[in-house]
């Protein structure tokens, strides 16, 4: 039986030679895919394979053709090996740094043991690259990435109650109710207990300037919550406070980030973070949106503001919010540390302080917000 890597390293040699460009990091990934949907659905594996592997739409003919013959030339598709070849003839560049190598354009004969080791080395995984080393085709892949993340919200008690027989309130109402049918004798007690709904999650966005190279990395973050939790929030911060929940409600995350990028004018601008966090207490988060919540916020901390405004409103905002998160991708530089004013004024009322940096950071964040 074929394992998952060699059949992800099998069909992006299929790929490759109907002439499409599969880089490894995008097999590396697509292996990954499998370990998660596994091979038995042909559905799961044709769009683990298809947001993976596949970068242009002009592309996608040709995947479906190499895929009905790949996947669907046995009636089992874990017998795939047998498309597997021996050997292969590649050039890359993962092998410059080998003092056996002379020049960029020889060819060398590898095992396919060898592709494996080749195509899964560390250095290859974006999961763990910092989004502002990334070139843009490293970074739609890792946009890719973040769209497949699995949201689940913690769920907590409703005030609501519903008739439930093993509540632990008598229902007084649909008791009498129910008694009149008996001339008035109550011949049982109808009860009622409350119900689970999950969290809601809010999330602050800064769009300003000094997190330019992350912003658009944290709203393709938000899109997927907006789509993939029932309820959620989200809002940029910069020079002011907008809210773009309905601009991220599209499916198409490119559609849908333009649409926000059209509502929100203050992108790479300054950083105003006490005042505008008192903007949302004042209109949004006291009046309900954040009470029992989770509350996200991503920011480098940097702000022109009084820090001291930022203290106390960030204490407003703690005392009714479930849980609150700041995400800093700086913190993961060696040596960080949280000086910065807002940063600083801001922390003592943050439940968890995590990195924003990379794939692997906002995995991370997704975790953090699921416990």
């Amino acid at each position: 039986m074929a394992s998952p890597a060699e059949i992800a390293a099998g069909f992006a040699y299929t790929l490759r030679g109907e002439g499409l460009v599969v880089p490894s990091t995008a097999v590396a990934k697509f292996h990954e895919a499998l370990g998660v949907v596994g091979i038995d659905s042909k559905g799961f594996v044709y769009w683990a394979g298809r947001t993976t592997l596949i970068t242009k739409p002009e592309s996608f003919d040709t995947y479906d053709r190499c895929f009905d013959r790949f996947w669907l030339a046995k009636s089992k598709m874990v017998e795939a090996k047998t498309s597997l070849p021996s050997t292969m003839l590649i050039i890359t560049d993962d092998l410059e740094d080998s003092p056996e190598t002379k020049d960029d354009s020889e060819y060398q004969e590898i095992s396919f043991d060898q592709v494996l080791a080749l195509r899964y080395s560390e250095k290859e995984v974006l999961r763990d690259q910092d989004f502002s080393k990334m070139n843009p085709e490293e970074l739609t892949m890792a946009m890719r990435m973040i769209q497949l993340f699995r949201w689940s919200p913690p769920l907590r008690s409703s005030f609501r109650r519903v008739t439930n027989p093993k509540g632990n309130k008598v229902d007084l109402r649909r008791t009498i109710r129910k008694s009149l049918s008996s001339g008035g004798e109550a011949t049982a007690l109808e009860m009622m207990g409350t119900t689970q709904k999950r969290r809601k999650v809010v999330f602050l966005c800064d769009v300003s300037g000094s997190m330019e190279q992350y912003s658009r990395p944290l709203l393709h973050l938000a899109h997927s919550a907006v789509l993939g939790a029932q309820r959620v929030e989200v809002f940029t911060i910069a020079t002011r406070l907008t809210r773009i929940t309905r601009q991220l409600q599209s499916k198409d995350p490119e559609r849908a980030l333009k649409d926000a990028s059209e509502k929100v004018l203050d992108f790479s601008g300054g950083t105003r973070l006490g005042e505008l966090i008192k903007s949302f207490n004042d209109n949004f988060a006291i009046r309900g949106m954040a009470r029992r919540a989770i509350v996200v916020i991503s920011s480098d901390g940097w702000d022109r503001g009084d820090p001291e405004v930022m203290s106390a409103e960030m204490q407003r905002l703690h005392r009714v919010a479930h849980k609150v998160i700041w995400i800093n991708p700086l913190k993961s530089m060696p040596g960080y540390a949280p000086l910065a004013r807002g940063m600083a004024a801001a922390l003592p009322y943050v439940d968890s302080f995590l990195e924003g940096h990379s794939v692997a950071a906002l995995e991370a964040l997704v975790k953090e917000i699921s416990k």
